[in-house]
């Protein structure tokens, strides 16, 4: 799993996004267990990658990172002290206003989007809530 996680990880970072949304899909999927959370949280650059995937120029990205999040968050004490780490927090909040402000401001969006949207931001305010504990 190490190995092939760098790759995962290198795919969540890239630019192109049928890498990315198949890396999200590895990384939330790895987040519900605990050799894939140790995987994630081993990797300094695995959190910061995910907050940043939950840009809202891609939705569909953003849900799975903040699905992603979600577990890791509850499922997991020590990736709930790494995400209230004081950096992580700050960009975790700065994506919750970014994806929030989309949904006020943005042209209206498909119902696929919007669906993705919703999803990501009940994500990241569960993540929040979790935090909060």
């Amino acid at each position: 799993l190490p190995e092939a996680f760098n790759a995962v990880l290198e795919g969540l970072e890239c630019r192109t996004q049928p890498a990315r949304l198949a890396a999200s899909l590895c990384v939330r999927n790895l987040a519900f267990s605990a050799d894939g959370q140790a995987a994630i949280l081993a990797r300094p650059r695995a959190l910061p990658a995910l907050i940043r995937a939950l840009h809202p120029s891609d939705v569909e990205l953003a849900v799975r990172a903040g699905a992603a999040l979600w577990a890791l968050s509850g499922r997991c004490e020590r990736a709930k002290a790494a995400l209230k780490a004081t950096d992580i927090l700050s960009e975790l909040r700065v994506a919750e206003r970014a994806l929030t402000a989309k949904t006020m401001v943005a042209p209206p969006l498909s119902a696929t989007e919007r669906t993705a949207l919703d999803d990501s931001l009940r994500a990241v305010g569960a993540v929040m809530a979790i935090l909060r504990e």
